[in-house]
């Protein structure tokens, strides 16, 4: 059966890859031993015959290691410029990174390349927010459900990885705006942040250096990789990035004014400060089959789905969030809003926000009918972002208290399937 399965080395790896991933091998483990014995013998010649990609060497290096066959490291050299350090060119390449990423646990001592690449690879680590910025939310296994919540399916890598790159530091930007700097920080950070212009940085505060630097080097990460759409839809996830810092500085005014805006102004900033413009726009890095400039004119033009997903990211966080962050110092929420321009209590005007949110359903579901105005693959995205927001925030905020998703990340992630 495995023999006959595949024919094309890659095609070979990545199906016995993917019978380990399943935790199935078992059942072919003496199929596997006699095709990658065979792949052994013959990889000298394959190497210097085949000008393999990043991925494909990452992925047969780490299923050969696995199984006890020492391919050499040297096969990673060709990734390196000519003062020994990867090329930045391969940023790009996030579908090789991660296969690179997990071949470097399959190191020996004295690879000192595979170390290298551990730490070209390991982004979070290497920016070190969390410890340069104790205030944030150091969530990024959290993160990362939301982005397989969105997209599970296996061509969706690279979508998965933006998502969770730039939610993480919609996190970390959100928790500045909210929690700690002052209006005038605040302010010089929103302006000089329209620019991106890393020669701009002295022009913020000094603790804020570190993430004005981490997001120039997030945009920079596919924005330089030489692509031209590659770079035009990362410039389109810049822009929305800019457009949110500038409603989250409206949120910080309203509160330092004591300001409590009627229902409609407050949901106009809502749908901004709801993350569901950016976070798209960097699943859409990732999209390349899905949106064109079709697509892209659809989602500007603010349709029933991307505005009910928006509203109903904005407003079931604000029902679950709204007493903590009273406390930590942010604006009204949609809540307080609702209360004061309707003199009802609070639990009415939960019970009529509520209805709000079933409503935006109601015009998600039926813009889903056929026949749809964009791929439904699109459609679909936009129905399990809200429902991620659902699952994290019907009953309590667990994107703070995020011990309440210890579970679902690991039978998600790290748990055996049950058979």
């Amino acid at each position: 059966m495995l023999m006959q399965s595949t024919e094309k080395l890659a095609d070979k790896i990545e199906f016995i890859n993917l019978l380990c991933r399943l935790g199935v091998s078992y059942n072919f483990e003496n199929e596997i031993e006699e095709q990658l014995n065979d792949i052994f013998i013959v990889l000298p010649d394959l190497l210097s015959k085949n000008d393999y990609d990043l991925y494909t060497l990452a992925i047969l290096f780490q299923v050969l290691r696995q199984y006890g066959y020492k391919m050499p490291r040297d096969v990673f050299n060709k990734f390196k410029d000519s003062d020994g350090m990867f090329k930045k060119t391969i940023s790009s390449d996030v579908k090789g990174l991660l296969s690179l990423y997990e071949a470097t646990f399959l190191s020996v001592r004295g690879e000192d390349i595979l170390d290298e690449a551990l730490a070209f690879t390991s982004w979070w680590k290497d920016l070190n927010l969390a410890e340069k910025l104790p205030y944030i939310r150091d969530r990024i296994g959290e993160v990362y459900l939301w982005a397989v919540a969105a997209h599970f399916e296996p061509e969706y890598t690279l979508a998965r990885l933006m998502i969770t790159k730039y939610t993480k530091m919609l996190s970390v930007v959100d928790d500045k705006y909210d929690a700690y700097g002052t209006i005038d920080e605040l302010r010089r950070f929103t302006d000089v942040f329209q620019r991106c212009n890393a020669d701009a940085i002295d022009e913020v505060p000094e603790y804020m250096k570190v993430i004005y630097k981490g997001l120039l080097n997030l945009f920079d990460e596919t924005e330089s990789a030489g692509n031209e759409e590659m770079s035009s839809r990362t410039s389109y996830a810049k822009e929305k990035f800019k457009e949110i810092t500038r409603g989250y500085f409206v949120e910080a005014k309203w509160f330092i004014e004591g300001y409590v805006p009627p229902v409609e102004e407050y949901i106009e900033n809502g749908l901004i400060t709801s993350t569901y413009s950016v976070i798209p726009a960097a699943s859409f890095i990732g999209m390349e089959n899905v949106m064109g400039t079709k697509e892209y004119e659809w989602v500007e033009n603010n349709p029933k789905t991307v505005i009910a997903c928006k509203l109903i990211c904005r407003l079931m966080d604000d029902i679950t969030t709204r007493e903590d962050e009273r406390k930590r110092g942010h604006c009204a929420s949609s809540v307080e809003c609702y209360m004061k321009e309707h003199g009802v209590s609070e639990m009415e005007a939960i019970a009529e926000i509520q209805k709000m949110c079933a409503n935006a359903w109601k015009d998600m579901n039926e813009e889903c009918m056929k026949p749809t105005a964009v791929p439904r693959v699109l459609l679909k995205y936009y129905v399990n972002l809200a429902r991620v927001i659902d699952f994290v925030y019907k009953y309590m905020d667990s994107h703070t208290y995020c011990s309440s998703l210890k579970e679902d990340v690991y039978s998600l992630f790290l748990g055996p399937l049950p058979m």
